[in-house]
This record gives structure tokens, sequence and C-alpha cells, in this order.
């Protein structure tokens, strides 16, 4: 039996509304099975439940509904010659069992999404030693997350709606109802927009200004695509007059020094004069934006190291690039490469 407090808890929570009818059964059998087992019936079964709605959909199979709480699948053959005309008819049972048996299918349909979501979440928190919070997932929180969860189709959203389980179960609060509807609206481009975004941002939900510092603009990061991921509400200070900027405070030692993190890099700025001040043009994530962030994993872009880099020694300071080096959850720069 797993023993994730995590996992428990997002069980319970589940469970206890109602949501997830498919997969109540599973945690229950998982206390007798080995959990890779159980896990490889219950990706099967969900696999031949989508392709058996499939087939009626497509009029290859009908499903009896005598016993609602035992649908039966029935497989249908074309009985009638090809030469042979149907005249035309209008069976009004017919049309209502029709109607029934494809109701049924949407249904069925929506508690697979919904249990590929809760299977996602349970991944994402299998392995997580983290306590519990003693607060709970509000209700109304958890019922609007089932009703965009069970309306998905597609993997690659299930995966992100199961990590938003996950994060609201590690930290209830976590993903504001905002955020869920922002998600559920998003197109497929925008998706892809926005993970592109992300992998720009660095030191605390910063992203540099290259409008600002155009001999090193990147050219992703232009004028348009900013002003419309501001539109989205992710980032704020693309507009004239509003941006804002990051002052590195310098720590004295043998050298006056500071750093930034990128991702799993690291920039260390060193300098003999402590009255320097490094000041960088910055665009900032707004709330919407970091609670879209943690939902991302970035992908760091060396163009863009290099763009702060220069910034930095256009101020005149010299420049170290570092490997980050993790200590429990906390980062530690690794060695130096003079840049």
């Amino acid at each position: 039996m797993l023993c994730s407090k995590l996992l428990i808890k997002m069980w319970e929570t589940t469970t206890e509304k109602g949501i997830g009818a498919l997969f109540k059964p599973w945690i229950i059998r998982r206390e007798g099975e080995a959990t890779i087992e159980t896990k490889r019936k219950e990706l099967l079964i969900l696999a031949q439940t989508e392709v058996d709605i499939g087939k009626i959909k497509r009029g290859e199979a009908s499903l009896l509904l005598n016993d609602i709480s035992n649908p039966k699948l029935i497989h249908t053959t074309n009985s009638v010659d090809n030469d042979e005309r149907v005249e035309p008819n209008f069976d009004i049972a017919k049309l209502v069992n029709d109607y029934n048996v494809l109701s049924s299918c949407e249904e069925i349909q929506k508690e697979v999404n919904i249990t590929r979501a809760l299977l996602h979440a349970e991944h994402a928190l299998e392995n997580d030693i983290t306590d519990p919070s003693d607060d709970s997932i509000e209700d109304d929180w958890l019922y609007r997350w089932r009703d965009y969860a069970r309306n998905t189709n597609s993997e690659k959203l299930q995966i992100l709606w199961g990590n938003i389980l996950a994060g609201e179960v590690k930290q209830p609060g976590a993903f504001s109802l905002r955020t869920l509807d922002f998600i559920k609206n998003l197109s497929q481009s925008e998706a892809r927009e926005i993970e592109g975004l992300f992998n720009y941002v660095f030191w605390g939900y910063r992203i540099l200004n290259s409008e600002i510092n155009n001999e090193s603009t990147h050219e992703f990061l232009n004028f348009d695509f900013l002003f419309k991921m501001q539109g989205l509400g992710l980032i704020s200070g693309v507009d004239s007059g509003l941006s804002s900027t990051l002052t590195l405070d310098l720590i004295d030692q043998d050298y006056y020094y500071s750093y930034i993190f990128y991702n799993e890099m690291g920039i260390h700025i060193r300098t003999k004069t402590p009255e320097s001040k490094v000041v960088l043009p910055v665009l900032l994530l707004t709330n919407l934006g970091k609670e879209v962030y943690k939902l991302c994993t970035p992908v760091s872009d060396r163009d863009n190291f290099i763009n702060i880099v220069n910034t930095i020694k256009t101020l005149g300071f010299e420049v170290h690039e570092c490997r980050l080096i993790d200590f429990n959850g906390r980062k530690s720069l690794g060695n130096f490469v003079a840049l």
C-alpha cells in the first residue's frame, strides 16, 4: 500500500466529494495487490473503455441498458445486403434508446477523463514525503476542478489538471479559481506561447526587459509578443512608463559580489567598487502568471542567459557562470567559470 500522506489526503478528499467513481475501487484493491500491477490494470481498463465508447459512437457496437448498474456492450453486424433498400422509418423507442446510450457514453468518457487526471495527480504525489497541510481544499474549488477535468479529452491537459490537483492537495490555496478558469479557456497555441515565455523567467518571477535593452533583444521577446502576454494577464510592465527594475545588493567580502539564479544556472557578479549598483530592467509575472508558472517545467534558454550576462557586463561588472547545487531544496552556487 502506498504510504504517502499526501496521496491519502487526495483520495480522502476526492472520494468524500464523490469525485472519481472509477478511481475509488482501485484505491481499495491496492491494499492487496502490487501497486505497479494494479496501475497497469487501471490503464488497460481505461484504454479499453475509451475503445468501446468509440465503437458505440461509430455504430459498431451497442450498449444494453436493461440493468443500468451493469451495462453490456453488444457488437453489431450489418445484416442488410448492399443492394437491399431500407425504407426510412421513425422509431421513437429506438431514438430514446440511442439517446440514452450516447448520454451514457458521454458520462462514462467524463469519468475516464477524471480518472486519468487523478492518476496523473497520484503520480505527482506518490514520492512526495511532505506532511499534508492542516487546511482543506475548498469545496467550490474542488467541484470547479472536477467540471473542467471531466470535459478534457487531451492527455496533455489531463496531465495539467492532475498537476493542478496535486499542487492544491500539497498546499490548499496554491491555485485560485481565476487560474482554473484561465487554463480552461486556453487555446493550444496560447499554451505553447506561454510555455515559451516561462523559459525566460529568472530570479523570482522576472524577465529581462529586452525592449529597453534593444541592442541585445532576443528575437522571441519582441514587443508584440510581450504585449500579448500582458493582455492575457501573465506579466506587467510592458507599457512605457510602467517598467520595473531589479536592484541587486552587493555583499562585502574579499570582493563585493552578488548573484542571480536562472533555473539550473547561476550568474556570479563581482566588483571592487561598493558604490556600484546592479540595476536591470525587468518585467514581472503577475499573481496569475506565478500560479501558471508553477505548472510548467521551464527549459533554460542559453541565448537568454548570455543576454542577461552581457547586460550586466555593460554595467562594468565582472561576471562568472556557475552551476547550482541543490541542498534539500535550497540552492547554492557551485564551481565558477569566467565569462
